[in-house]
C-alpha cells in the first residue's frame, strides 16, 4: 500500500498545502516499524490499532516524526465499566509518553450498541488527565 499511499500524500500535500495527513491501515500493527520507515515525512499521523500496546507502538515509530494516534481498544469502550474505560485512557496516554504526546483516539471506530456514557468517560478522561 505504501507506493499508493505515498501518491495519494503528495497530491493532497500539493493542492493542500499545510494540511496534516493522518494514515490508518487496520491490522497495522502487526508491520509498524515498517510503517514508519515507510511513512516517515510523508504522512504526519500514524493511528495505531488496539491490538499493540502504545509503548511498543511509540518505541517502534522512535524518530520518525510520526504523531502517534490511537488506541484504546472499542471493546473496552463498549464493554468496560466507567473505571475500566478511564483506566484505559489513562494507561494509553501514560504509554504515549504523557499527556499531550499523542491524538487519543480509539484503535478503530465506536462500535455499534456503545453506550454513549462510555463515550462521554472516554472524552472527559482525556480532557481531564494531566
Amino acid at each position: 500500500a505504501a507506493p499508493h499511499v505515498k501518491t495519494i500524500a503528495a497530491t493532497l500535500r500539493a493542492r493542500c498545502p499545510g494540511v496534516p495527513i493522518f494514515y490508518f491501515a487496520n491490522g497495522g500493527s502487526s508491520y509498524l516499524k515498517l510503517q514508519a520507515e515507510e511513512l516517515a515525512g510523508v504522512v504526519d499521523v500514524l493511528s495505531i490499532d488496539q491490538k499493540c500496546r502504545m509503548s511498543d507502538a511509540v518505541k517502534a515509530c522512535e524518530g520518525s516524526g510520526l504523531i502517534l494516534q490511537g488506541n484504546v481498544d472499542p471493546f473496552v469502550l463498549k464493554f468496560g465499566s466507567e473505571v475500566e474505560i478511564r483506566d484505559t485512557v489513562r494507561r494509553v496516554i501514560d504509554e504515549a509518553g504523557g499527556p499531550g504526546k499523542h491524538i487519543m483516539n480509539l484503535g478503530h471506530g465506536v462500535m455499534q450498541g456503545t453506550p454513549e456514557e462510555n463515550v462521554l468517560f472516554l472524552v472527559e478522561e482525556a480532557q481531564i488527565y494531566v
